[in-house]
């Protein structure tokens, strides 16, 4: 009998999926039904990670669950446990960093406290790691957008929660690759667009308020650098 066969980006497609959208694919059509996935999915990170699952919160709007991701979203219960590596460094210390203030288990080191921005650039890059999935996927997305945080200074957010300082990153994927970065209050932008040009590969670069945009083209084996005004 033959079976199907998949790679770990395939399996994590699935997986986040079923954890934030079931409804995209007919699954998990059922507040129960997610519940039990969103505790089991948990229990196996704390199976080979450590901490202990307790539960899972119900949302507080259950005639809109899973249909508004405005409302209160149904939450993950995790507490320290001596399978942990440290109380401060372990896989679960990235998110909600208040959560275990407090709790001293006699059998857990401490470890040394995360700082906000090693838990924010840890962060970056589990939200890169998700854009990178869908990447790899054989169906491209259209666009995809995040939050890019500033790795050369210690992040802090406002009031609202926005981290200060950062950037938002679009990626566009269609007959060609267009990539910005811009500042929140589009002061500042830089866009480099991918794309076949005359039968050449060919990279432009521009920026915001800049007049004059840069293409950079592969041609028999060389890099040729042109500018050309933006009409």
């Amino acid at each position: 009998m033959m079976s199907k066969q998949l790679q770990p980006h395939e399996l994590a497609e699935l997986v986040t999926t079923l954890l934030t959208n079931p409804g995209a694919i007919g699954e998990l059509d059922t507040e129960s039904q997610h519940i039990d996935f969103f505790r089991d999915i948990g229990e196996v990170v704390a199976q080979y990670c450590g901490g202990q699952v307790n539960g899972v919160g119900k949302a507080d709007d259950l005639q809109n669950y899973l249909s508004n991701t405005n409302t209160s979203q149904p939450m993950l219960s995790v507490s320290p446990s001596d399978s942990l590596p440290s109380l401060e460094r372990n896989v679960w210390a990235y998110h909600d960093p208040e959560g275990w203030i407090g709790e001293e288990p006699p059998e857990l080191d401490a470890g040394d406290p995360m700082t906000e921005f090693e838990r924010s650039l840890a962060r970056s890059k589990m939200q890169v790691a998700l854009v990178a999935i869908s990447h790899k996927s054989s169906v491209r997305p259209h666009r995809v957008e995040y939050e890019v945080a500033d790795t050369t200074v210690a992040p802090q957010r406002d009031v609202d929660g926005v981290l200060r300082g950062s950037h938002i990153l679009n990626c566009e994927f269609a007959n060609h690759a267009e990539i910005n970065l811009r500042d929140k209050h589009l002061a500042n932008s830089l866009n480099l667009k991918l794309e076949v040009s005359a039968g050449l590969p060919t990279l432009t670069v521009g920026a915001a308020n800049e007049p004059s945009n840069f293409q950079i083209v592969a041609k028999n084996g060389e890099l040729h650098i042109s500018s050309e005004r933006q009409p």
